[in-house]
């Protein structure tokens, strides 16, 4: 097979990742947590069911419906596509993927441990009528960490501190295990319409078990396994759309597509 050398999904990425970075932190107030346009606005999905919880009942459409349409489309469209390329908790732990990493994760390591934080944090929100995550929310945090001033904010940032330690566990420890908003995006990725996905007729791995497997090993999420060179298919709640795969591939066997 001929071998092809990738890289332009990371020259991609690094742009999406550096202006999301730049107008969610830098420039707009409220960071994720709401983005106005006129009165028009964009709502975090996972602080909009937390505020329905807390809120008459007939709020919850135009929390959900209104607010929340925008990144809901997205990720029904294109899965956790926010992840993997505009969450500025995400791009943080990027420049620390190199890290020496340290085996202490095992409790906590199951994708599905985000899902059962997810719904206790909904369910403390009821009781306690306060969105509860809200309140320590790392990605909130790091948007609210710059002041007017231009100066950090301690407090704010103090919050990042939890997925920084996790990624010295492992990569993207927090976004794979525990963020409830990433679960959110999951829950919503599982019929997503585009994604990337293996051509098991170019995939050295596919006909051969014991070969190749960069693409793997470059994914942060663990989203290919074996089954995924078997049946081409790259899983949907795990994958984050940062193209890592893509790029690491040298048998042109990583497309971009309807899945």
């Amino acid at each position: 097979m001929r071998m092809k050398l990738r890289g332009n999904f990371r020259l991609f990425r690094w742009a999406i990742q550096a202006i999301s970075f730049i107008f969610l932190v830098l420039l707009v107030v409220a960071g994720v947590c709401l983005i106005s346009i006129g009165a028009f606005g964009i709502t975090c999905i996972f602080g909009a069911l937390q505020r329905a919880l807390v809120e008459p009942v007939l709020s919850l459409l135009s929390m959900l419906l209104l607010f929340s349409i925008v990144p809901i489309i997205g990720t029904i469209l294109l899965g956790r596509v926010f992840c993997g390329e505009i969450c500025p908790v995400g791009t943080i732990l990027d420049m620390f993927s190199r890290l020496p990493r340290i085996d202490f994760l095992k409790p906590i390591a199951n994708p599905i441990n985000k899902f059962a934080l997810a719904t206790g944090f909904l369910a403390s929100t009821a009781i306690l009528k306060y969105p509860s995550f809200c309140a320590v929310c790392p990605i909130k945090g790091t948007c609210n960490s710059v002041s007017a001033g231009a100066l950090l904010r301690p407090v704010e940032l103090a919050v990042l501190a939890v997925p920084m330690v996790l990624e010295f566990g492992g990569k993207k420890a927090w976004c794979r295990y525990l963020c409830p908003l990433g679960a959110s995006f999951a829950f919503l990725s599982v019929k997503k319409l585009f994604g990337f996905k293996i051509d098991t007729k170019k995939c050295l791995r596919s006909s051969h078990p014991t070969a190749c497997g960069l693409c793997a090993k470059a994914c942060p999420t663990d989203a290919i396994s074996e089954a995924s060179f078997k049946t081409g298919k790259i899983s949907r709640t795990e994958c984050i759309t940062c193209g890592r795969c893509y790029d690491a591939c040298r048998f042109g066997a990583l497309d971009f597509g309807k899945v």
